[in-house]
C-alpha cells in the first residue's frame, strides 16, 4: 500500500483528467499561413512524468519485488475468501493487468539492436519501456539504439501513455484493497 501511495501522491498521479493525458491533440497553425496546420500531442511536463517513473517501475517492471503488480494481485485473490468479491472485484483488475504491457495506442518503427540495424515496428508500450529503461533509470545502450528513430515528443508520449494507465491501474488495485479490507472480506492466507 505504501508504495501505491508514494505513486499516487505525484503530481502527474493526481491531474482530474488523467485518463485523458497523451491522447488528447493541439491543432494548430502559424498566424496568416494557409495550409499549415499541425497536430501535437498535450503531453504532460516531462519533470512530473519521471518523478511517477521510478515509483512506477517497482510496481510495474520489476515482477520480482513484493510491491509488484502482479504480486499484490496473487496475494490478494489468495486473502479473499468471498467468491462474488473475488469474480467482481479482484479477477476483472488480474485481467486488467495482464492485459496492461499488450495494450497499445500507436506503433511506430525502431532498430532492432545497437548492430543489427534492422527496423521493427515497436508498440507505444515497448517505446515507454525502452525510455525508461535507457535515460530514466539506467544507461542500456541497446534500449537506446532502439529509440534512435523517435523524436523526444513519441518517446515522451508513448512514456505519458504508459504511466497514465499504469496510475490508473495502481488506484483501482488500491481501491479495491481499502474497500475489501473496509467490508472484512481479507483474511490472511491458510
Amino acid at each position: 500500500m505504501e508504495a501505491s501511495a508514494v505513486v499516487l501522491d505525484r503530481r502527474f498521479a493526481k491531474q482530474l483528467d488523467l485518463a485523458s493525458v497523451g491522447t488528447k491533440m493541439h491543432l494548430t497553425s502559424p498566424t496568416g499561413e494557409v495550409g499549415t496546420w499541425s497536430i501535437q500531442p498535450q503531453l504532460p511536463d516531462e519533470d512530473d512524468l519521471r518523478a511517477v517513473a521510478g515509483p512506477l517501475r517497482d510496481i510495474v517492471m520489476a515482477p520480482s519485488t513484493a510491491v509488484s503488480m502482479g504480486a499484490v494481485l496473487n496475494s490478494l485473490h489468495r486473502c479473499v475468501r468471498d467468491q462474488e468479491a473475488l469474480d467482481t472485484r479482484v479477477k476483472p483488475l488480474q485481467e486488467a493487468w495482464k492485459a496492461f504491457r499488450k495494450m497499445k495506442y500507436f506503433s511506430a518503427n525502431g532498430w532492432t539492436s545497437r548492430t543489427e540495424g534492422q527496423v521493427e515496428l515497436l508498440s507505444d508500450r515497448e517505446i515507454a519501456e525502452h525510455w525508461l529503461y535507457s535515460d530514466q533509470l539506467h544507461f542500456d545502450l541497446d534500449r537506446r539504439a532502439q529509440l534512435r528513430l523517435f523524436d523526444e515528443g513519441t518517446k515522451l508520449q508513448a512514456a505519458a501513455l504508459w504511466a497514465k494507465d499504469a496510475c490508473i491501474l495502481v488506484r483501482a488495485v488500491r481501491a479495491c484493497i481499502i474497500d475489501l479490507d473496509e467490508r472484512r472480506l481479507i483474511q490472511a492466507p491458510d
